[in-house]
C-alpha cells in the first residue's frame, strides 16, 4: 500500500517513483531499526483483506490497517509437546485397506515484554502529501 501510494503522488519529475518495490520500503524501515513482518490476511485470520474480484471495477484498498509495535523479543514460543498416536487402524478401516493418522500439538504464546501496541490505522493510498489533491474519485471509497 505505501508503494501504491508514492506511485500516485503527482507528477514531481521523478520517474523512480512509479518503481518503488515492496523490498524498497521493507528497507526503509529496517533503516531506521524496525524489523517487519508483514501478513496478507484480516487481523483474526478469518479471510483475506482482499475478498475475490468479481465483473465490476477492481475492489478498493482497506481503509483500516491493523499492525501490531513491540521490542524484538516480547513474546515466546511456547511447546507443550506433542500427542501422536500415529496409524490408527481398526477391523473397518481394513477392510477397504484405509488407515487414519491422530496427531495433536499443544502450543502457545506467552508475553514477557514490557508494552506492545496494537493500533489501527485509518489510511488511503491516493498520493496526497504536502501538496493538496484535486482528484473527485477516490480510490477509497467504497465500490
Amino acid at each position: 500500500m505505501a508503494a501504491a501510494d508514492i506511485a500516485f503522488q503527482q507528477a514531481s519529475g521523478e520517474v523512480d517513483a512509479l518503481g518503488v518495490a515492496n523490498a524498497q520500503v521493507r528497507a526503509w524501515l529496517e533503516a531506521r531499526n524496525v524489523a517487519a513482518t508483514f501478513f496478507v490476511d484480516s487481523e483474526t485470520g478469518a479471510g483475506q483483506v482482499f475478498g475475490a474480484q468479481g465483473p465490476t471495477d477492481l475492489r478498493n484498498w482497506p481503509s483500516d490497517v491493523h499492525w501490531y509495535l513491540y521490542p524484538e523479543g516480547s513474546f515466546l514460543f511456547l511447546d507443550g509437546g506433542t500427542l501422536d498416536l500415529g496409524l490408527v487402524r481398526d477391523s473397518t478401516l481394513n477392510d477397504t485397506n484405509d488407515f487414519q493418522v491422530f496427531a495433536e500439538t499443544f502450543e502457545a504464546v506467552a508475553f514477557v515484554g514490557v508494552e506492545s501496541l496494537a493500533v489501527t490505522s485509518t489510511v488511503c493510498p491516493n498520493g496526497e502529501s504536502q501538496i493538496a489533491s484535486d482528484e473527485t474519485g477516490s480510490v477509497c471509497a467504497a465500490s
